[in-house]
């Protein structure tokens, strides 16, 4: 009998003794995820447009065309800097900052646009084409920084590559907007 004891002895030791060293190791818990940012909404009919109407062969860069339009901007996260960012296609053979405009019949384009944060007559910033949401940090044409509502205003000019014909036809150009606050 006392060898029954002494061995359910043994045997409760060690499993107490296991128990005590399961319950005193550290265990690492790894934990990861993504933070995102949602964009805002820019309140539009349909798509943003910049209508220029007819333009002469002769336009040049010296005389600018320029469209404006103010947006209303909706943001459910509205703290921090507010970024715009335009990404589409850049018009060859001018600087990567212009937007290409396609001739509807097809041919080389040499007719683009550039994009400004607010009044461009009134020196607004221009915004960088690309996709990198630090480009473009709005400092003009912006009612209420920090808001969940606010209007945004961009302003469209012409560009035109110099020396090359404008051929005639409608054109069109798109992009992608995307308004954030980082």
């Amino acid at each position: 009998m006392k060898r029954l004891v002494c061995i359910f002895c043994i045997f409760y030791i060690l499993i107490i003794n296991f128990i005590h060293q399961a319950s005193a190791k550290d265990i690492k818990v790894n934990i990861s995820g993504n933070v995102i940012i949602p964009p805002c909404s820019i309140e539009v009919l349909a798509y943003v447009d910049f209508p220029f109407g007819e333009i002469n062969d002769a336009y040049t860069n010296e005389k600018p065309v320029f469209k404006q339009n103010t947006y209303r901007i909706d943001c459910g996260y509205y703290w921090g800097e507010p970024y715009l960012t335009i990404s589409g296609p850049s018009l060859p053979g001018a600087p990567s900052d212009i937007l290409t405009l396609r001739r509807d019949e097809g041919g080389e384009s040499a007719i683009g646009v550039e994009f400004y944060q607010g009044n461009a007559a009134s020196q607004g910033a221009k915004i960088v084409l690309g996709g990198d949401p630090y480009k473009n940090k709005i400092t003009s044409g912006l009612t209420n920084v920090n808001s969940s509502q606010s209007n945004l205003t961009i302003t469209a000019k012409l560009f035109r590559i110099a020396g090359k014909k404008i051929l005639v036809g409608s054109y069109t150009g798109s992009a992608t907007m995307t308004f954030s606050y980082l």
